[in-house]
């Protein structure tokens, strides 16, 4: 395919901090395999639910797909398109959409960050 004949555009996402949540799960879990445990099981669990969120996305005004997961984020793919018609079209859309997509994983994240102190709690697991 020559180069500008079929333009997408992407949105990437992860969650935020991520990394800092596992390095303090990892100094729990040190002390209480158990809850290491339950917490990475509940977090894993809740990823899976974004995931299939994003996969099953509102068709209504813009065409998007879920193009791949890594860890703790994602990729979602645009429609194939070209030119400034194209993008004019979609840029308000896909604003709209990061926006909704924004707003649901952060419901989803505040429910499993309940979940996981809670579950620290019941191992009597020192939080840092």
């Amino acid at each position: 395919m020559e180069l500008g004949l079929s333009e997408r555009w992407i949105l990437l996402a992860d969650v935020t901090n991520s990394t800092q949540f596992f390095w303090e799960l990892t100094q729990a879990g040190a002390v209480k395999p158990n809850a290491l445990f339950e917490a990475s099981s509940i977090y894993s669990g809740n990823m899976e639910s974004i995931f299939n969120m994003m996969a099953n996305l509102p068709q209504d005004r813009l065409v998007a797909q879920l193009g791949n997961t890594m860890g703790d984020g994602f990729i979602l793919v645009g429609r194939h398109g070209h030119g400034v018609t194209h993008i004019a079209q979609d840029a308000p859309k896909i604003l709209l959409l990061a926006k909704w997509v924004k707003e649901q994983c952060d419901r989803f994240l505040s429910v499993v960050r309940q979940s996981i102190i809670s579950a620290l709690e019941r191992h009597q697991t020192p939080r840092t």
